[in-house]
C-alpha cells in the first residue's frame, strides 16, 4: 500500500521528544523539546498542537494526500493562523524526485500607511523535494528506515530544512 500522511506523522497527546539542532559553526548546537498537547479545530478538520521548548506552538495535520504544517497566529499565541494555506511539508504517497512549491512572505510593519519594508521584498519561495523513500537514519532513539524531504527557502530568507519521516513513528530527525 502507498504511504499516506497518517502513516508518517503519529502525534499522540502527551508524547514528548527532543531534537538536537546543529549547524556548520563548531560547537553551535542546541536541543529543542516538543510536547503534543492535543487536537485543535482548523478548516473543518483538526490538527495537532505541539508546544515547543521556547514557548511557541506548531500545528501539524496528517491527511491522505500529505503532511501539513499550519502557521500559528503569533509567537506564544495558541491559535492557528487561518488566513493562509498550510505548508505542504510532504506530498503523499511519497515518490523520489517529487517536487512542489509555495510562496509566503515575512512580517510587515505599517508606517504612515505604507509597508515597511516593502511587502514585495519579503517574498519567500519554498521548494520541497522528496530525496529518498528508503533512507537509513540513526538517532539516539534507534535506527529507522525513513522518507526524507528537503525544503529550500529563497528570497527574503534563505534556508534549508530536512525532515526524516519513519512509517509508524513520525518525524525522527529534523
Amino acid at each position: 500500500l502507498p504511504l499516506r500522511g497518517n502513516d508518517l506523522l503519529l502525534l499522540r497527546p502527551g508524547a514528548t521528544w527532543t531534537y538536537r539542532f546543529t549547524n556548520e559553526a563548531p560547537g553551535n548546537s542546541s536541543e529543542h523539546r516538543y510536547e503534543v498537547t492535543g487536537e485543535v479545530p482548523v478548516d473543518g478538520g483538526t490538527c495537532t498542537e505541539l508546544k515547543v521548548h521556547d514557548g511557541t506552538y506548531e500545528y501539524w495535520a496528517a491527511r491522505d494526500d500529505g503532511i501539513y504544517l499550519h502557521r500559528n497566529a503569533g509567537r506564544g499565541d495558541r491559535r492557528v493562523d487561518t488566513r493562509g494555506k498550510p505548508y505542504l511539508i510532504l506530498l503523499c504517497p511519497p515518490r523520489v524526485g517529487a517536487t512542489w512549491e509555495w510562496t509566503d512572505s515575512g512580517s510587515v510593519q505599517i508606517m504612515n500607511g505604507n509597508s515597511y519594508p516593502p511587502e514585495e521584498t519579503l517574498r519567500i519561495l519554498f521548494k520541497a523535494t522528496v530525496e529518498s523513500i528508503d533512507d537509513s537514519v540513526t538517532v539516539p532513539a534507534g535506527n529507522f528506515r525513513t522518507v526524507r524531504v528537503t525544503i529550500v527557502a529563497t528570497g527574503y530568507t534563505n534556508s534549508t530544512e530536512t525532515y526524516w519521516f519513519a512509517p509508524g513513528v513520525g518525524i525522527v530527525k529534523r
